[in-house]
């Protein structure tokens, strides 16, 4: 981090140091720096900025790598805390059914958390065909 002073800061600093009219004793207040401000984006409803993007099934290792091959070319994702797996519809899939419908080649929306270059999922939705409605 880089620190400014004013230049009657560093005239006062100056005056102190090498005694150019300054009292013995004087008290030199220098301000401190001023931290750069901290963009956060707005949160949606529901108090969380959260993402998506849809694709077909790359690559799926459950808890290790979920790579979704999108438009623009192979994503991977993380996984979070409590990645949810649900179908269109908005039911929430159990374990035993995401094994056995992932595949690679399954088309998917993933609703995703973006923290710095990493995309952390949130939920899956599983589409068995790509005419699926997503919402």
């Amino acid at each position: 981090m880089k620190t400014f002073f004013t230049t009657a800061a560093v005239t006062a600093l100056f005056a102190l140091a090498f005694g150019s009219g300054a009292a013995s004793g004087q008290t030199v207040v220098v301000p401190a720096p001023v931290p750069a401000p901290v963009v956060v984006p707005a949160p949606v409803p529901g108090g969380v900025a959260i993402a998506s993007s849809t694709g077909v099934v790359d690559v799926y290792e459950p808890g290790t790598r979920f790579i979704v091959r999108e438009t623009t070319g192979p994503v991977t994702y993380t996984y979070g805390p409590q990645t949810v797996y649900a179908t269109p519809g908005g039911v929430v899939l159990t374990a035993e059914q995401v094994r056995t419908r992932m595949r690679a080649g399954l088309p998917v929306r993933v609703e995703y958390m973006p923290q710095g270059d990493t995309r952390v999922i949130q939920r899956v939705i599983i589409r068995e065909h790509d005419d699926d409605d997503d919402d």
